[in-house]
């Protein structure tokens, strides 16, 4: 969907436009949750992840 061969932990924390035809919508990479469940170690960056797409759509509305 973001045709990009870039790993995961590599897109994380960065804001993509996803297109399908016309429709443009602004994406964001997280880790998975099955992921984080089995890794504590995960959450932190997952929060800082969520916090910083928050502030993303804040900025766009």
């Amino acid at each position: 969907m973001l045709t990009t061969n870039e790993p995961v932990g590599k897109l994380r924390g960065k804001a993509f436009e996803a297109r399908c035809g016309a429709h443009v919508a602004r994406a964001f990479v997280f880790s998975s949750l099955e992921a984080m469940l089995k890794s504590a170690a995960l959450k932190p960056a997952a929060w800082r992840d969520l916090r910083r797409a928050a502030e993303a759509l804040q900025e766009h509305c």
